[in-house]
């Protein structure tokens, strides 16, 4: 199986780009970059084309690996504490997302969110 997140890091490599700064400036360029693919994906589903829905989507997973990549977060510690939250939630209907039809998650009485806490990478450096 491909790792994501060691793809998008190799190819930092390949470019140096794990070699410069990350400042605010660029976050928000892989912001923008995120909502051109959100917008892509919106309008692949509208018109209903499955190669461009596909693309969009890994798309999105390569910026956000890329982002944290740049960041400095240690992507593996990261995944595992939102999956551990996640595997924690129930099926159900969310009041407000009755649309889904049941085909959503709900957080149980006593739920307890991811935690990131000692692994924002260089985003406090950004910030200040």
């Amino acid at each position: 199986m491909i790792h994501p997140f060691a793809a998008v890091k190799r190819w930092h490599r390949k470019f140096n780009f794990h070699k410069e700064p990350m400042t605010i400036n660029k976050l928000n360029f892989r912001m923008d970059l995120q909502t051109e693919e959100h917008d892509e994906l919106a309008q692949a589903i509208y018109d209903k084309n499955p190669e461009e829905i596909v693309d969009a989507l890994i798309d999105t997973i390569w910026i956000a690996c890329g982002t944290l990549d740049l960041l400095g977060v240690d992507f593996d510690k990261a995944f595992k504490e939102v999956e551990r939250a996640n595997m924690s939630k129930e099926r159900g209907i969310k009041p407000g997302r009755e649309q889904s039809g049941g085909f959503d998650v709900i957080k149980p009485r006593g739920w307890k969110g991811p935690d990131h806490s000692g692994n924002h990478g260089k985003l406090n450096d950004i910030f200040n």
